[in-house]
């Protein structure tokens, strides 16, 4: 009897320690809880954020301008080109209305044989206004022209021939020049035709530049311009 109760005792005194126990992990656990703070949704706010998006009428916009700026470079390079030989242009006509002009002078001193000295020099100016006026129209034809039938053959090939045309004229003054009395005379139109041939030959050599470049059907115009 008296180990029962002992028995009895003992199982009191463990419910009643295990109980509280289980009470001091309860709080113990809640008051972890509490001192936890609550965790902050992640939002992906790449998702959320609204991608800018074009109209067509903006993209074809977009693609002129990125077109503008590929032919812009190739725009000014052939406005330079065209500049470059009007300003030529205006020089080699210069020259040769000056020179025209100091020959001229020298006929009007010389009787007879300066009256071909006058026609000669007279034919050197009216070649030369012909040779630029066509080189032009050649010169500004455009790049796409260009491309497909190639330069203007017919402007360049009237030019060439006006060249050499000039270039025999030239022979003739030289010849000439040795008929003069005058030592002066003689001295002067050599001078005078040292830069009719000076203008000539950059006339020759203009003409050849502008016949140059690739283009697809050039061969054939080539050969109707003959």
């Amino acid at each position: 009897m008296k180990n029962k109760i002992i028995i009895a005792s003992i199982m009191v005194f463990a419910l009643g320690a295990f109980g509280q126990t289980t009470f001091a992990v309860d709080s113990d656990t809640k008051e972890s809880n509490d001192q936890i703070a609550p965790e902050t949704p992640i939002v992906d706010q790449g998702e959320n954020q609204s991608i800018p998006t074009q109209t067509p009428g903006q993209s074809s916009q977009i693609k002129d301008q990125e077109q503008e700026k590929i032919k812009a470079p190739v725009k000014k390079n052939t406005d330079d080109k065209k500049a470059i030989g009007a300003e030529l242009s205006i020089q080699r006509r210069s020259l040769v209305a000056n020179t025209v002009h100091e020959i001229l002078q020298i006929s009007d001193r010389n009787g007879g044989i300066g009256q071909q000295v006058k026609i000669i020099a007279q034919s050197q100016n009216q070649n030369q206004e012909k040779i630029e006026i066509g080189l032009q129209k050649a010169q500004n034809r455009s790049g796409l022209a260009k491309f497909f039938i190639g330069p203007n053959y017919r402007e360049i090939n009237n030019g060439k021939k006006l060249v050499e045309q000039n270039q025999e004229k030239i022979s003739q003054l030289r010849q000439i020049k040795t008929k003069l009395t005058n030592q002066g005379d003689q001295q002067k139109l050599t001078e005078q035709i040292v830069l009719l041939e000076q203008a000539n030959e950059e006339t020759q050599n203009e003409l050849s530049d502008t016949g140059r470049g690739f283009s697809l059907l050039g061969w054939m115009f080539r050969l109707v311009a003959k």
